[in-house]
C-alpha cells in the first residue's frame, strides 16, 4: 500500500482543520487540537527525515520514527549536525504552515456550507455521506426522507422513470410539506395503479 506526497499533505491538512476552524470561528485556540497537531507533525517529520518528500531531497536522516526506549538508542549517537537539524525543522515547519494555510483557505471558501453541516449535526446528531450530499445540493435535510423513499420505490420499479425529474424539481423549488405531500400522492397513486393491474 503506497501513499503519495499529495495524500500525506491532504491528511496533514485535515488534521489541522480543527485548529484552523478554532481560529476562524472563535478567534481563539483550545487544547482540543493537541492530538491532531501531534499526528500532523509526525507525518510532516517522517516526510522530511524518512520518506525523502521535502526540499531536502531523497535522503534518510533518521532510521525510524520510534522514541528512545531503555538504552537502545543512547549509544548510537546522532548523525545529524546542528545545522542539518535546523534545516529539518524548517522543512517540517514549511509543510505544516502550507497545510494550515490550505485548511484555512478551504474553510473560508466553504464557510456557509460548514455552518450548514454543523447546524445539521446539532439537529440530527449524526448524518451520512448521502445526507451530506443532499444537504449540499438542496440546503436542507427536511425533505430527505421523502426523497429517499421515492428513490427506493424508483429502484424497485414502483415509481415511473418520468416521475424522477418531478421529485428533483419538487425538492429544489418547494418546501418540505409540499415535497412530502406531492411525492407521497404520486407514490400512492402509482402503487394503487399497480395493485389494480
Amino acid at each position: 500500500y503506497l501513499q503519495t506526497k499529495g495524500e500525506l499533505e491532504a491528511k496533514i491538512t485535515s488534521y489541522l482543520a480543527g485548529r484552523a476552524s478554532e481560529e476562524i470561528f472563535f478567534d481563539d485556540i483550545t487544547t482540543g487540537a493537541v492530538s491532531d497537531i501531534d499526528r500532523a507533525t509526525n507525518i510532516a517529520r517522517a516526510m522530511v527525515t524518512y520518506l525523502g518528500m521535502s526540499d531536502l531531497g531523497p535522503i534518510k536522516y533518521e532510521s525510524s520514527q520510534h522514541e528512545v526506549f531503555l538504552g537502545r538508542d543512547y549509544g548510537s549517537g546522532s548523525r545529524i549536525s546542528g545545522q542539518m537539524a535546523n534545516e529539518i525543522d524548517k522543512a517540517v515547519r514549511k509543510i505544516i504552515d502550507e497545510c494550515l494555510a490550505l485548511a484555512k483557505k478551504t474553510i473560508e471558501e466553504n464557510r456557509d456550507l460548514l455552518v450548514l453541516i454543523a447546524e445539521a449535526l446539532l439537529k440530527y446528531e449524526t448524518i451520512t455521506s448521502e445526507e451530506i450530499e443532499f444537504l449540499v445540493k438542496y440546503g436542507s435535510l427536511d425533505a430527505y426522507d421523502a426523497y429517499k423513499k421515492n428513490s427506493e420505490l424508483l429502484a424497485k420499479g414502483e415509481l415511473k422513470i418520468q416521475e424522477e425529474s418531478k421529485v428533483e424539481e419538487s425538492v429544489e423549488s418547494n418546501t418540505k410539506e409540499e415535497v412530502v405531500e406531492e411525492t407521497t400522492k404520486e407514490v400512492k397513486e402509482e402503487v394503487d395503479n399497480n395493485g389494480n393491474e
